[in-house]
């Protein structure tokens, strides 16, 4: 019998569900791969069988379950067969078992309280009477052991650890990877602290040596490295021992900053604490002043992609430009789609419908459809109002609206009620907060929640008239950003680094939507935007989702400014400098 840990023939084992209890989620995936500790064999990437597991016609698979593992319905329906996939496995478990000289298999889990249920479900269901085939080794529980100082031990943070990233997607794939970098680290890690070299020693060490309670976290950035840092604007990146960039991140004090990671001992989302287990260095970039940083940090986040930046990804989003009547789309600007760029079709796409309702103050007869109040809002239809009840709704926001309608040329219609919709929300939230919200970089705030009716589940004409009205505000909202984002891409700021007059001015120049420029200004100077001269459409030619969410960022730090009083200004031309007071008007708008 083989017993010895480094030669011994393990079964890496993963499995994703839609949830842990077999008795009501439903297994979508397992993958699988035999391996020895002694790295001869495949040492990065070991062959993986992998298989999605068909579903019964009525099982759906959570959204949340198909973002985070990316298997959808359209997956599972060309799925293979659990009985076949059982045989597989156990065929697989049983020569691996024979090659050891072992009765069972060797099957190493991380985090095996997970898929051990579902093993035993499989085998109670299709190999009933026999002995459960396999041997399980927990690497979840040897870390809690060797390593139990370690902010997070789950596979992504061990493994990472390590010096290996996992997928993003929890695939199983991706985790027999990952569990394969774990048990060989485990392996050569147990026999030099532990003196632990066997199979047999191993579980006798787990079932014997009860994991320590948590005691604080140890971190393998360096101190010393850290607390050198500047007191300085800048970015820094997160690296993983194999040189990774984990995260990328802007600072005010890049000194502050980074220790504030690793002197905090709560209020770490799950996601940074899984990082920070990862990360063994840094390093970092001095800029002139947060707002480059803050651009500087944008341009790295497109550019690398870093695994724990969740927001300013390229992702899946693209920009798209409208017709005039909201009816037909385009990636490009052209002479028949001169209105954007928009970074969400489904917010405008319903002034199709809208539009030509609200000109002639009455609903077309295909309103009666149960498919028009679904896309007059932009919601699914199962969510949206009978068509009885939208139209009531639309009969009454009529009627809020009719001088705005009846006294409003006719191009100008959509405008104005943008206008006033929107003024009446900011008026809105500043009699609730005292204050008018500055903070909506990208209409994000200028949301409700129009999918549920009156909060009951159920639609009411009133409830169908704010969401009318909603939905407009936030078209007109998106359609007003873009043109912002035009006017932006060729500009200069200027800006005070305090709020005393003496102190020093700062400045950039964006071209083509992006940082051209930056330094510091005399006091008698103002910098000239290089191509103010350009027109809308030329401007809309230099954008992608890359220009579009860097002009969002400097949208929220020139917010920042404005909130701190302190002396700003907006060159869009050689002759139009937008002050200070202004542009904490327009801003409020955009």
């Amino acid at each position: 019998m083989n017993d010895n840990l480094t030669s011994l023939r393990v079964l890496l084992l993963d499995c994703q569900a839609t949830g842990a209890d077999p008795e009501r989620n439903s297994l979508l995936e397992m993958g699988w791969s035999v391996i020895n500790a002694s790295g001869s064999e495949n040492d990065h990437h070991p062959p993986v069988v992998s298989h999605i597991i068909a579903q019964s016609p009525e099982t759906e698979i959570p959204g949340r379950v198909r973002r985070i593992t990316g298997i959808t319905d359209d997956m599972t329906a060309g799925g293979d067969d659990p009985a076949s996939l059982w045989a597989g496995l156990t065929a697989t478990a049983a020569e691996t078992a024979a090659l050891n000289g072992m009765d069972m298999c060797p099957t190493v889990i991380h985090y095996a309280r997970f898929e051990e249920p579902w093993l035993r479900r499989l085998h109670d269901r299709f190999s009933p009477g026999t002995t459960f085939p396999f041997r399980i080794v927990c690497t979840h529980e040897i870390a809690r052991r060797l390593l139990p100082w370690l902010p997070r031990r789950g596979l992504r943070a061990v493994a990472g650890y390590f010096g290996h990233g996992a997928g993003e997607l929890r695939r199983s794939k991706d985790h027999v990877e990952a569990t394969a970098v774990i048990w060989r680290s485990f392996v050569e890690k147990l026999a030099a602290e532990h003196g632990i070299v066997t199979l047999e020693s191993l579980e006798s060490w787990i079932a014997g040596i009860p994991a320590p309670a948590r005691s604080g976290r140890t971190y393998l950035v360096d101190r010393e490295t850290r607390l050198a840092l500047p007191d300085r604007p800048g970015i820094y990146r997160m690296l993983r021992s194999n040189g990774d960039i984990l995260y990328v991140g802007k600072a005010k004090s890049l000194r502050r900053r980074v220790n504030s990671y690793f002197t905090k001992q709560s209020g770490h989302p799950e996601h940074i604490l899984e990082m920070l287990s990862q990360a063994t260095g840094f390093d970092v970039e001095s800029s002139g002043s947060a707002l480059e940083a803050a651009i500087r940090e944008h341009d790295e986040i497109k550019r690398i992609a870093p695994p724990y930046n969740r927001a300013l990804r390229e992702s899946e989003r693209t920009l798209a430009f409208c017709s005039r009547d909201f009816t037909a789309f385009s990636c490009t600007p052209d002479d028949d789609h001169p209105i954007g760029p928009i970074t969400s079709r489904e917010a405008v796409a319903p002034l199709a419908l809208l539009t030509p309702a609200v000109m002639d103050a009455r609903l077309p007869e295909e309103a009666m459809d149960s498919a028009f109040p679904c896309e007059a809002l932009g919601i699914p239809e199962k969510y949206a109002p009978d068509p009885r009840c939208f139209g009531e709704g639309f009969e009454i926001f009529i009627d809020r609206r009719r001088s705005i309608i009846t006294s409003s040329p006719l191009e100008r219609v959509l405008v104005r009620l943008g206008y006033i919709l929107r003024l009446e929300r900011l008026n809105a939230d500043e009699d609730e907060t005292g204050d008018t919200d500055l903070s909506e970089s990208d209409g994000a705030g200028d949301t409700q929640d129009i999918s549920s009716g009156d909060g009951d589940g159920e639609w009411t004409p009133e409830h169908v008239a704010d969401a009318v009205e909603g939905t407009i505000r936030r078209a007109m909202h998106t359609i007003r950003r873009a043109r912002w984002y035009c006017r932006l891409s060729e500009s200069a700021l200027v800006w005070r680094r305090g709020n005393d007059p003496n102190d020093s001015r700062r400045f950039i120049i964006i071209v083509n939507g992006a940082l051209a420029e930056a330094g510091e200004l005399g006091d008698s100077e103002y910098p000239v935007p290089r191509n103010y001269r350009r027109s809308v459409r030329e401007r809309q030619q230099c954008f992608d989702i890359a220009a579009y969410d860097r002009l969002r960022v400097l949208t929220t730090e020139m917010r920042r400014l404005v909130s701190e009083e302190r002396d700003i200004g907006l060159v869009l031309t050689p002759t139009l400098t937008i002050g200070c007071k202004s542009l904490a008007t327009l801003l409020v708008w955009v």
